[in-house]
């Protein structure tokens, strides 16, 4: 059965997610794991070859009826299972679904794109059965969704775009990184990455994206004056941009609660399948 991790995942990035099964590398040592869905390790060592071995083992190539692989990304200092409320709504949805592990402190956004896009890839093509890929992308994650999809868009074997959401992601920056900016060699590279200065535009040509940000949520930073109207780190203008094909506002949500929020999984969900947040007229 394998014993239990403990922790760690901030040093640990997913390289192949199917079923909730993962190989992953540690970032510092080069070490690779294969972890079964309760996050037991099945295997330890040094080698890909083997690591990837034990995966096909243990792990049967799944089949989904929509040929649409939905990849979750988590914000800053999270993990996978931050997103597992969305996870679980996509494939009741009738999507596969897999949310992923990423080292956001330890390595910044581009430097995380390669390894993620790889995972994209690999899980996909492992399955046998992906034709379409979207990704959502929480917070820090939106910004990771977004290089990402830029990355695949120049692979030739990487399935075809669908969608991208993004929840709370700072798109044009946060306060909160700004005041926290001296941190960084506490808290890694990204505090500069999500800075108010760091304005982002989405690169990739032609990619449908929706967007949803909080707003109404009150907190310290909002009463002292540091943060306005959004859910208590991300401000509503910094969270929903222009050119999205559709927007969600969650109102009076905080930021680390829009992931598992009620009427945001249903609202990303319906919209990787219509374009649209809201139900039709």
């Amino acid at each position: 059965m394998g014993i239990k991790t403990l922790g760690g995942k901030q040093y640990w990035t997913d390289r192949l997610v199917v079923s909730g099964y993962r190989v992953q590398e540690h970032v510092r040592f080069g070490r690779v794991r294969v972890l079964g869905p309760d996050d037991r390790r099945l295997h330890t060592g040094t080698s890909r070859h083997e690591a990837r071995a034990v995966f096909e083992a243990e792990v049967p190539r799944p089949q989904c009826a929509r040929r649409h692989l939905v990849v979750l990304l988590h914000g800053y200092g999270g993990s996978a299972t931050s997103m597992n409320a969305l996870r679980d709504a996509a494939r009741a949805g009738g999507f596969a679904a897999e949310a992923l592990n990423y080292p956001s402190y330890f390595r910044n956004v581009e430097e995380v794109v390669s390894s993620v896009a790889a995972a994209v890839v690999d899980s996909a093509t492992y399955r046998g059965d992906i034709s379409t890929v979207s990704l959502v992308g929480f917070s820090m994650g939106g910004l990771v969704a977004r290089s990402v999809v830029t990355r695949l868009a120049q692979l030739r074997n990487a399935p075809r775009i669908g969608r991208i959401a993004t929840i709370g992601t700072p798109h044009r920056g946060s306060p909160i990184a700004a005041l926290a900016g001296w941190l960084t060699p506490i808290g890694g590279p990204n505090i500069v990455e999500l800075q108010e200065a760091n304005r982002r535009e989405l690169s990739a040509p032609n990619v449908r994206f929706g967007v949803v940000g909080g707003s109404g949520h009150t907190n310290g930073w909002t009463l002292l004056g540091a943060v306005g109207d959004g859910d208590g780190v991300v401000e509503l203008s910094s969270s929903v941009i222009p050119g999205a094909e559709d927007k969600l506002v969650a109102r009076r949500v905080k930021h680390a609660k829009l992931p598992a929020d009620p009427t945001v999984v249903a609202g990303v969900v319906r919209y990787l399948d219509t374009g649209r947040f809201g139900a039709p007229q």
